[in-house]
Order: structure tokens, then sequence, then C-alpha cells
């Protein structure tokens, strides 16, 4: 009996505990940010018909690590089926990126299929492409931010980029111009959202250092310099957005941005040192010793615990999982938040807290070293803040 009564108290228990179990591991579950270790998952966005009939199919990917970009070669760990080598990308940068190529099949394509693979950290994930109904888009227009009533109202800018050397000798650097058109759709508070770009490798066997890999477009032109650190044959793709598009976090649509990618061809052999590289010259930033003096004095006013902000930006800590997000906001000077031109008129205010071009830098830099602690003794005191 005693056994009996003993059996009932532990199961009861085990189911009463159960619950408790279920709550404390969900949210562990839910906030896991992986920086590195994961796969890459090809996603099928649909497609659209040219005028002569043939589709466009486009695919875009998930790379599901926060931080680590991986290059993927094609072969048995990026091929489509039928065909191999398809012109997707060998280079995967973290996260989500829509419609980033697109596979040209002819109007009698009908009912088969494109299996996309990849495989990543051992991991293989497949998306099957199809040309059912359901999954036809339009890349070319989109109503957001312009009048429902007229669907061309809103459409992708027109984007050229020259290359002042297509060609180098050696592993070295180029410089990439990029111009760009729109129709100033959307619009916020009167005004139009802007153009913005970035920049990232999209084919290639060495790495790609841009000086600026995200910006504004100012009188619609960027310019960015591309360094290589070995030779072969390049493709580089800028993704110009006028605001309605991918990176201003619009994933359910299809439009409006444009891709654009050009090529560039590096001879020679691979430098012995990076001493000769006049990049290397330049100390790397590090948080403690260059950007947290940055965001003392311009974003923890806002970025610390008691404040509406989303989150703390007052330690290593808080601020490193936000490393990628914060490098996209402020190359867009999305933040700190700061809407007056300083190009007319009044160009100096009191309590400016808005970023000079070498602040931007600095962070930029930061980020794409690895955004790395350095001495954690070094930043400057910490301003007093006020819930």
């Amino acid at each position: 009996m005693v056994t009996k009564a003993l059996r009932l108290f532990v199961i009861v228990g085990a189911a009463a505990a159960s619950p408790l179990v279920a709550q404390q591991s969900a949210p562990q579950l839910v906030t896991v940010r992986h920086a590195s270790g994961q796969a890459v998952a090809p996603v099928y966005e649909g497609f659209d018909v040219n005028p002569d009939g043939s589709y466009n199919m486009w695919f875009g990917y998930m790379n599901r690590n926060y931080e680590e970009a991986l290059d993927l070669a094609v072969g048995p760990s990026n091929a489509f089926e039928p065909g191999g080598d398809r012109g997707q990308p060998t280079h995967f940068v973290p996260r989500r990126h829509k419609d980033v190529f697109r596979v040209v099949v002819p109007k009698d394509f009908g009912s088969q299929t494109l299996v996309w693979k990849l495989n990543a950290h051992g991991q293989t994930q497949q998306v099957v492409a199809t040309l059912k109904p359901v999954w036809q888009i339009d890349r070319q227009r989109t109503t957001r931010g312009g009048n429902s009533e007229k669907i061309s109202s809103n459409l992708p800018p027109a984007v050229t980029v020259q290359v002042s050397d297509a060609t180098l000798p050696a592993p070295g650097s180029t410089t990439l111009a990029l111009s760009a058109t729109d129709d100033g759709l959307p619009k916020r508070r009167g005004e139009s959202v802007g153009l913005t770009v970035m920049w990232a490798k999209y084919r290639g066997p060495g790495a790609v250092q841009f000086s600026s890999p995200a910006a504004k477009l100012a009188g619609g032109k960027a310019t960015t310099s591309a360094s290589f650190s070995e030779p072969g044959e390049y493709i580089l793709q800028a993704v110009v957005d006028d605001g309605s598009g991918e990176s201003a976090g619009n994933f359910g649509y299809h439009c409006c941005w444009t891709n654009t990618q050009v090529k560039v061809t590096v001879n020679g052999s691979a430098p012995k040192s990076t001493i000769s590289n006049p990049q290397s010259a330049i100390a790397t930033p590090t948080f403690a010793r260059d950007v947290a003096p940055i965001f003392q004095a311009k974003c923890q006013t806002c970025h610390h615990q008691g404040t509406s902000a989303p989150m703390s930006l007052t330690t290593f800590e808080e601020v490193r999982p936000w490393a990628k997000s914060i490098q996209q906001r402020v190359a867009n000077r999305d933040m700190p938040p700061w809407h007056l031109d300083k190009t007319v008129g009044i160009k100096h205010y009191k309590n400016d807290r808005s970023l000079s071009d070498d602040e931007i830098s600095t962070v930029l830099r930061w980020v794409d070293a690895g955004a790395p602690q350095g001495n954690p003794r070094g930043p400057a005191e910490a301003p007093r803040l006020c819930a």
C-alpha cells in the first residue's frame, strides 16, 4: 500500500512539474542566436513572366547564422538539379536575403521542377521550384508607398556601376562608382525615403573587403572600394533599395529593389604578407577603445535599462549580439535618429546626436573585423544615465 501511494505521489509530482519545465525551456529555444555552425536554407521566392513568354524563377536564401558568412562552391555542396551551375551565389552572408538571383527557363517548361541543394556544416537543405500559379509574383512594381489605384506608381530603381579597374594585375583594390535613379517613392512626411545600397561578394575564391558595405545614396550616387585577398574571378553584387524592399525589412514584398552585378578579374599571386596591404596599417577598432566612447556619447542616453529603447547598449555583452544590425542602421544613418538635413541651412546644432563620417567608418570597420572587445579596462568613463 505504501509502495502504491509512493508511486502515485511520484507520478503526480512529475505531472505537476512538467508544465513548469516546459515554461522554463521554451524561452531558451526562442532566444537562441547562433553566431556560426548553422546551415543555409535555399528559398524559392516565385516566378514572373518575361515578354517573350519565358519565365524567371527567383531564389534567395536564409543563412541561419547571425555572424558567419559561408562559401559553398558550385558542386556537391551547391548545385541545381538539373543543371548543376545555374548562376547561384557561392558566398552566403548572414540571415535572410530575398530574390537574390533568377534562373530563366523556357516558356514550355511546363510542370518540370528545379531543385536547389545546399550543404553547410554537414546539413543538407533543398527547395523545389515549380511554375504552379500560386508561385507567381511581381518583381517590377508594388503599391507599397505608392498609389493602390495605380499599380505602376512605385517602381524599382535603375542602377549602373562603373568599375575603375575591372582587371587587377595582383590582389589589391578597385573603386566601384554606383549611380541610380528612382521615382522618389515611397515617401515619409512628404519626403522621399531615399535609396540605399548594400554590397557583398557573390562569387569568388578569396575575401572581399568593402570600404563602405552599406550606405545611403547622396544625389543618386555612392562610391566604395573593394579589396581582394586572392587572385581569381569575382562577381560582386549591389542591392539598391528605394525603402520599400528587402533592406527596409519588408520581406512580404518582392519590390522595389534592384540587384546589379559586376565582374572583377584579379591576376597574379596572393601576397605573402598582409603588411603590404594599406588596410592592414589601420589599427583594427575595438569596442573598448573606439566604439564604446561613440556609444556613450551618442547612443546610451536612450539605449540603457529602464527606457523605451528596444535594447540596452551599455556593455560589450549587450552590444555584441546586435553588431550586424547596428552596422546596417548606422551605415544607413537611421541610428542615432537625426532627421535634420545638415547639407542646407543651419549645419551645426547643439546636442547633435548624429554620427560623423569618421564615427560611422569606425563602427563599420569594427563589425567587419568581427566586433572585437579589446581591453575591457579601456572604455572612457560611462556617462550618468537617467531612466
